[in-house]
């Protein structure tokens, strides 16, 4: 697929040691439109925070105690809410214009972004205000924009961090961001790229353990050719996985305690992501299965595993919101909140640990207004 320079930006940054054979299933698992399954979604009331925004990530670590990121529109500002299981509280964000994604890691609680149209934020939750934390910052272009999309770790010395960086006017360069705490700072990382790549951009990471790292996002050739890009770190250096999916963005990773490892994000046939098509792939690491979504178009931006020992993944088909749920075998249609606005989209999906509740995210209507719901 041959992508502008304009529409890379929207595409690389979208609110990303060697094995043996790596393939993808010859034939997909049959996945028909299935009636809406057992959810039954509940709406929550935001926070009026006297601006319009919107909600693009969820991280659920208890009943009461969940929280949700995003950012306020003109101007641009950062926002962080908190649910006590009763209602949602604006936590006050850092300073910054914008938040892409929230985890918890132990007893901290870390959230990223862009602090300016220059620098990136990492932020952590100390229990009571929310402190900016110092990161590294790339020598760039006056016209890049830097921002970190997803955050994720295993212990309080050992998290990660992922995103890129593009110009406002869309310039034709694009750098991949992946960067480590320590326990006492963040410092880059060298970011591998596959053969021909010139440009790229990393979506998200997430982490099983110290040494069992997954990053994902997509690269450039010079032929402004895409091809989704998935990384590994073994412990001591990060490498390259082959994910033989052609013109596919994938945009979040989750894992099942069996071990299994799924993707989700947007199958590019189009111009554009909302002319795309849902993308769900389960594999173990080394053979990858792509699996049938039953949608029309657009993607599944975000993905949990669903206290059952499957997944449940939400964002949008066509212009309203959409849940689905997969086994491995099949992805079937779930209920969905019951939103109305001309256009709706899911960015964000959680499960609260050790139940089957699960929390969602996102805006209506040109960010007009956040939507936050959660299973009864």
């Amino acid at each position: 697929m041959k992508l502008s320079a304009k529409q890379r930006r929207r595409y690389l940054l979208l609110p990303i040691p060697a094995v043996a054979a790596v393939a993808i299933g010859a034939v997909f698992a049959s996945s028909a439109m299935a009636e809406a399954a057992a959810l039954e979604w509940t709406l929550t009331k935001t926070p009026d925070l006297g601006e319009k925004y919107s909600l693009s990530d969820v991280h659920a670590i208890a009943e009461n105690d969940v929280w949700a990121v995003g950012e306020t529109y003109h101007p641009d500002k950062a926002v962080a809410l908190h649910w006590n299981g009763k209602e949602w509280e604006d936590s006050k964000a850092p300073e910054g214009s914008s938040l892409s994604d929230v985890s918890s890691v132990g007893e901290d609680v870390w959230a990223v972004g862009a602090a300016d149209d220059k620098s990136t934020l990492t932020a952590r939750w100390d229990g009571k205000a929310w402190e900016a934390v110092p990161s590294p910052q790339l020598e760039l272009p006056d016209d890049s924009r830097p921002r970190l999309g997803s955050v994720h770790g295993v212990a309080a010395d050992d998290v990660w961090a992922v995103g890129g960086s593009t110009g406002p006017m869309y310039p034709e360069g694009t750098t991949p961001i992946l960067q480590h705490w320590d326990g006492t700072e963040w410092s880059f990382m060298d970011v591998p790229l596959p053969e021909g790549a010139v440009d790229a951009g990393l979506s998200a990471v997430r982490a099983r353990a110290a040494d069992d790292v997954w990053a994902l996002g997509a690269t450039f050739d010079a032929k402004e050719v895409m091809s989704p890009l998935l990384l590994h770190w073994n412990g001591k250096e990060w490498s390259t996985r082959d994910l033989p999916i052609a013109e596919a963005l994938p945009q979040d990773i989750a894992f099942t305690e069996d071990g299994r490892i799924w993707l989700s994000g947007t199958v590019l046939p189009g111009s554009t992501p909302f002319d795309g098509k849902p993308l769900m792939v389960v594999g173990d690491g080394k053979t990858w299965n792509q699996l049938e979504v039953p949608a029309e178009k657009q993607s599944l931006p975000s993905i949990t595993p669903d206290g059952t020992g499957g997944v449940v993944a939400v964002g949008g088909d066509g212009d309203k919101v959409m849940v689905v749920r997969s086994d491995g075998e099949t992805v079937t249609r779930e209920a969905a909140p019951a939103v109305e606005a001309e256009f709706s989209y899911l960015e964000g999906v959680s499960v609260v640990p050790g139940t089957e509740t699960l929390w969602t995210v996102g805006f209506l209507d040109k960010f007009a207004a956040p939507v936050a719901a959660h299973t009864t």
